[in-house]
């Protein structure tokens, strides 16, 4: 699925918890609590987040303080399994919105309103596999970031608005 987080309503925002409790069950894990509830506001926010913005989006929903590591952990845990992405230039987290797919995901991220969309990009994994072959370099973990503004944010920009 290529797609925007912003744009999931309620219905898919449940469907994807949804599908995400199937696969754990299909790979006999499970999707604790916090874990979801990571999930969930990563879905609800639209946008990535740092662990700290999650750790204030749970305490808030809760009512209680949530501890960062009870929100490192699940994360480490969404990532590992590749329900959420780690975007490493903004030290940030984002639902996966193909979580049982095999094809590379190249994010593209607005620098304006912070906003990133999803591209499964098969082509993208050939090409590092060419080129790592090529100088015998073990890849432990992709991830392609393209920086810019979205057309919202370039259209604000044009009209003057300050980004």
């Amino acid at each position: 699925m290529t797609g925007e987080i912003e744009s999931l309503s309620l219905k898919d925002t449940l469907a994807y918890l949804s599908e995400i409790e199937s696969l754990c069950r299909q790979r006999g894990l499970k999707l604790t609590v916090p874990r979801r509830e990571v999930l969930q506001a990563l879905l609800e926010r639209g946008k990535p987040l740092s662990a700290y913005d999650l750790v204030a989006s749970l305490s808030a929903t809760r009512r209680k303080r949530v501890s960062p590591p009870t929100v490192y952990r699940a994360l480490s845990y969404l990532v590992h399994q590749g329900f959420v992405l780690k975007i490493e230039s903004k030290n940030a987290y984002l639902a996966n919105l193909s979580p049982n797919t095999s094809a590379d995901i190249v994010l593209l991220m607005c620098g304006g309103c912070g906003t990133a969309k999803q591209c499964e990009e098969p082509m993208i994994g050939r090409l590092i596999a060419k080129d790592t072959a090529l100088f015998q370099f073990e890849v432990q973990r992709k991830t392609v970031e393209v920086q810019g503004l979205c057309k919202k944010c370039r259209s604000q920009r044009s009209k003057g608005v300050r980004l």
